[in-house]
């Protein structure tokens, strides 16, 4: 923002001036303002006291944009008159417009001090603020550019571009709750600004104060109906409020105003997936296809609504019309997955077995021909598609590590490591790699060399865990939970997690039976200032140090565990058995109790706080929570049958018996 200069135009009265100091003046009033500071400046240098020559001769610097000598002549004019308003204010705003903006603000601070009624002063301080933190914000300096923009509407509430600013340095940060207040008032100071609305109902939503953002996004929509953004938000906004009505109103109305408009058919096919209603999200589909009929997207997820409904052959026409790029599978390989989901693995056999006579095989598709046919038991078919894949595509990872598998498995170990071989410089994005390296050697007593893939396994999974659990929390927002294609990916993603966590817990076990405790204690160290951030190393501590009898080294190791993972079953788990094994069974009950609400498919602990809560004289009042729990949650079934035990464990059987006879 560039601060303009206030000078009043000056008339120069002098009880006696000089030819020379009237021909300046002439100059100064005919704009020849380089000739008319030089003779301005001499009265100066010769100590003048004349306050109209220093504003002159400022006045001149700036005209010809010579800030700096601006700025030099009235510092001395100000030493001369320090007291004066104009000349402060004036030098002021000089300061400001060569970027010095802390003099500025020095100077003005003084100013709104000795005339605090001044409204100019503090106006023009607060944009000379505003200025300092838009200087501060391009050097990416948020946090100083906060403080400005702060004080900025401190000396003027008013002041539109301070707030906005703010603002938005506060959402980028999702400090909704820092940014209500400022948000709040700018939307009564600015009640028909559309920038200050759409902030504030941005930071009602991110407090989840759904009842407030209602009506100015009510208002956004009504002052410009033909703004399609702002329909949707507003039919957003009455889903949060549970005015589900008002929403299909506005999706209606929206379809009706847009026709064809695809945001509006996907933004109400999300409402209807909230209540599974697969039949007018089948319609919804339909009747944008009208609009759009080769949308291949769209085709896709109607296609994949019909096989959730059971409509398989209806999605297989689909996927035929789709269309066919040269040496591209992906359209069989839907067919396949249709025939598969359908429960016909031999006609996605065959649809898979079209591809490869049909020249477009991938290592994809021949390991999917291999995962079918083992879905059948047909293990001979399964290893003769590894073994002709690998003619193809010799130097895959996916198909040789699968090969090694069934090797091993067939106690040919020499076969499986000439396949690991050829693949070991894919270790790092595959573990299973290292791991099948590790059990080879083990077997072949290779003790070292074990010792050594086992660690590499380790290491390898919990990157690759890290790198999908990032993954899987960026997909789980509300558009990839609508969406049953982004739910597939988020399924397969979950599953290769659980993979690598697996094999991480399964390394640890061939670590330790192959190592003394002090190897295993070198290994976890090692592993551990190599992944200082690894939770499940700190949990494997902890475990080994509980083995070997240090119970007060475990407890830090698990507790350092606990604060980098508390939402982790593993690390829950494992501070319950810890607790438990040292007898304070207040807290083991309280960790399984974590456990058992991050994961409530877990037999064990539910058993373990049946046990735990009969030790610590809680089992009453976990029969209560369990029965309100039972009566509000949807999958009841393993829950049930562990409610019953329990009550009938605290001598309540007319309420087990209750539950017993429910149909």
């Amino acid at each position: 923002m560039r601060i303009l200069l206030f000078f009043i135009i000056l008339t120069f009265v002098f009880f006696a001036q000089t030819s020379d100091l009237k021909v300046a003046i002439e100059e100064y009033n005919g704009g020849k303002y380089s000739e008319a500071v030089v003779v301005f400046e001499k009265y100066i240098a010769s100590g003048s006291k004349e306050k109209d020559i220093y504003l002159a001769a400022a006045e001149c610097y700036v005209q010809v944009k010579d800030y700096a000598s601006a700025t030099v002549v009235l510092e001395k004019c100000r030493k001369i008159f320090p007291a004066d308003y104009n000349v402060s204010f004036i030098l002021a705003q000089l300061y400001a417009q060569i970027a010095n903006y802390s003099t500025a603000v020095d100077i003005l601070t003084g100013l709104a001090r000795s005339y605090p009624d001044s409204a100019s002063v503090k106006r023009y301080l607060s944009d000379v603020y505003l200025s300092a933190g838009v200087a501060r914000f391009g050097v990416k300096d948020t946090v100083n550019a906060e403080k400005n923009f702060r004080n900025a509407l401190l000396y003027n509430a008013m002041n539109y571009q301070a707030r906005v600013n703010l603002l938005v340095i506060l959402l980028s940060v999702k400090r909704y709750a820092d940014a209500l207040p400022f948000a709040r008032d700018g939307y009564g100071f600015f009640r028909n600004d559309t920038t200050i609305a759409l902030i504030n109902f941005e930071v009602l939503v991110g407090l989840e104060k759904f009842a407030d953002a209602l009506p100015v996004m009510e208002q956004l929509a009504s002052a410009k109906p033909g703004n399609l953004q702002y329909q949707l938000n507003l039919a957003m906004i009455y889903r949060f409020n549970n005015l589900p009505d008002k929403a299909l109103a506005v999706y209606g109305s929206a379809r009706k105003n847009f026709p064809g408009e695809k945001d509006v058919y996907l933004a109400e096919v999300g409402f209807h997936q909230l209540f599974a209603n697969d039949e007018k999200i089948i319609s919804l589909y339909r009747e944008y296809l009208g609009f759009h009929p080769d949308d291949s997207a769209i085709k896709i997820k109607l296609a994949k609504k019909f096989e959730k409904t059971g409509k398989f052959p209806e999605a297989r026409d689909i996927y035929k019309t789709l269309p066919r790029e040269s040496g591209d599978p992906s359209i069989d390989l839907l067919i396949a997955e249709n025939f598969t989901a359908q429960g016909d693995t031999l006609a996605a056999i065959s649809q898979i077995e079209t591809i490869i006579s049909g020249g477009s095989a991938t290592p994809f598709v021949w390991l999917r021909l291999f995962e079918l046919n083992r879905g059948i038991g047909d293990s001979q078919m399964a290893k003769t598609a590894l073994i002709n894949g690998l003619g193809s595509f010799p130097s895959s990872p996916e198909l040789n590590l699968e090969l090694a598998k069934i090797f091993y498995n067939e106690a040919k170990p020499d076969s499986a490591l000439l396949k690991l071989d050829l693949i070991k410089e894919f270790s790092r994005d595959f573990p299973e790699i290292s791991y099948y390296f590790a059990l080879i050697f083990s077997d072949q007593g290779a003790k070292e060399r074990a010792i050594l893939n086992y660690t590499r396994a380790i290491r390898h999974a919990l990157r690759e865990s890290d790198r999908l659990q990032t993954l899987l929390s960026g997909s789980l927002n509300n558009e990839s939970l609508m969406n049953p294609d982004s739910l597939n990916s988020i399924s397969a993603i979950s599953g290769k997690f659980k993979l690598y966590r697996g094999l991480v817990r399964k390394s640890f076990d061939g670590l330790i039976s192959l190592c003394t405790q002090p190897e295993f204690g070198e290994v976890i160290d090692e592993l551990i200032t190599d992944m200082p951030g690894a939770a499940l190393l700190y949990l494997e501590k902890g475990k080994y140090l509980t083995r070997a009898g240090k119970t007060g080294e475990a407890e830090v190791e698990l507790e350092k565990a606990l604060i980098l993972a508390p939402s982790t079953v593993e690390v829950q788990e494992a501070m319950g058995e810890f607790y438990e094994l040292k007898g304070d069974f207040a807290k083991a009950l309280d960790a399984f109790k974590r456990a058992n609400g991050l994961d409530g498919s877990i037999p064990k602990f539910y058993r373990k706080i049946i046990d735990l809560s009969v030790k610590t004289g809680e089992l009453n009042s976990l029969c209560d929570y369990w029965l309100q729990l039972y009566k509000t949650s949807g999958d009841r079934q393993i829950l049930k049958e562990f409610l019953i035990e329990a009550l009938q464990k605290a001598d309540r059987r007319a309420e087990a018996l209750q539950i017993i006879n429910e149909k």
